[in-house]
């Protein structure tokens, strides 16, 4: 695979959306499918990139639910940390993403599927918490990526990814979206 920018939220959210069909999340399946298939997909991609990679299927989960490592004979650490929920309320989602925000990585990835009421204040919600954070490290950078679909419209079985880069201060940028399948083909 062809290197990237993977400490920028949006670099990396651009390549999450080139690669998210491959990924094959099917809504026929459970929460724990979705979660084993998004770690395997983090799995290569950060084994593509040279990093060690642990995670909860795949050798032990080290506080996270994936992480990226550098090591060397003198240096060690963490590049990539990566948590997912796919509880919709608030507190789940915050209980979760507290966990990265105490992990030191330079780029922090949380997926997430929340519940629709929750969806339009949850990137102003988090990035509140990160700017209350006691300890803030000026490296480090997060990015928000939400899943989501509107049940109640015509093409209910659209999957929204949408996504925010939110640094260390709690400033957000929104980062686009996209819809999958690109279309859906009305009978």
């Amino acid at each position: 695979m062809q290197q990237f920018d993977f400490r920028s939220p949006k670099a990396f959210f651009e390549r999450y959306l080139v690669d998210f069909q491959k990924i094959g999340l099917d809504w026929s399946e459970k929460d724990a499918d979705w979660t084993h298939k998004n770690l395997e997909y983090f799995d290569k991609l950060g084994k593509s990139q040279g990093y060690k990679v642990w995670w909860q299927y795949g050798g032990g989960e080290y506080l996270v639910d994936l992480c990226w490592l550098v090591s060397g004979e003198q240096h060690y650490w963490m590049e990539l940390a990566l948590e997912q929920e796919w509880k919709g309320s608030f507190k789940d989602i915050k209980e979760d993403f507290f966990k990265l925000m105490d992990v030191k990585a330079c780029l922090k990835v949380f997926v997430c599927f929340p519940y629709k009421h929750v969806i339009p204040d949850l990137p102003s919600r988090l990035a509140r918490e990160i700017s209350r954070h006691k300890i803030k490290i000026s490296d480090e950078a997060y990015l928000l990526i939400i899943l989501s679909r509107d049940a109640s419209c015509r093409q209910a079985e659209r999957l929204k990814v949408e996504g925010f880069g939110i640094d260390y201060r709690g400033s957000i940028t929104p980062l686009g979206e996209k819809y999958f399948p690109d279309r859906v083909e009305v009978v």
